[in-house]
């Protein structure tokens, strides 16, 4: 898809450039398929992932709709740690999911307690390292393989 400037530029530097967007496209499809819903709490602002999503990616808007694109500042939870802000509104967001798989670059150096996984009933795929690359094919089956086992 030929994308202008700044789309372009937003899909290669923060998505990771057409062959990884259409990777995450068609997982993203798959996983939809079987009932499974995405969402995004990033540590920064809302505002800006759904802008950037909607400009560089729209292709993923019917997976990553607005409504499901939340920043950690929004939380109603008083707990201390990012990771678990992010943890509890997944929870929220998707109260009904039989289990919430929490994928997470901060994993990396933020462990989450077994008791609040427990509480959530959630899962955490920590096979990512802090600030790389993000998702690979070999994740995406990773984290297809929690869901399902789930």
């Amino acid at each position: 898809m030929e994308r202008p400037l700044f789309e372009s530029f937003s899909a290669a530097f923060f998505l990771g450039g057409d062959e990884r967007i259409k990777l995450i496209t068609d997982w993203m499809k798959a996983e939809t398929s079987k009932g499974n819903v995405f969402a995004v709490v990033t540590a920064g602002q809302a505002s800006a992932v759904t802008y950037v999503l909607q400009l560089a990616v729209p292709e993923w808007i019917p997976y990553l709709p607005s409504g499901r694109v939340w920043d950690s500042q929004q939380s109603r939870h008083a707990v201390g740690a990012v990771i678990l802000h992010k943890l509890m509104i997944l929870r929220d967001i998707c109260p009904d999911a039989k289990v919430v798989v929490l994928v997470d670059d901060a994993l990396a150096k933020e462990d989450v307690s077994p008791q609040w996984l427990g509480a959530t009933g959630a899962v955490c795929y920590n096979g990512l390292q802090y600030e790389d690359c993000g998702l690979t094919a070999e994740h995406c089956q990773k984290v297809s393989e929690l869901v399902a086992a789930a």
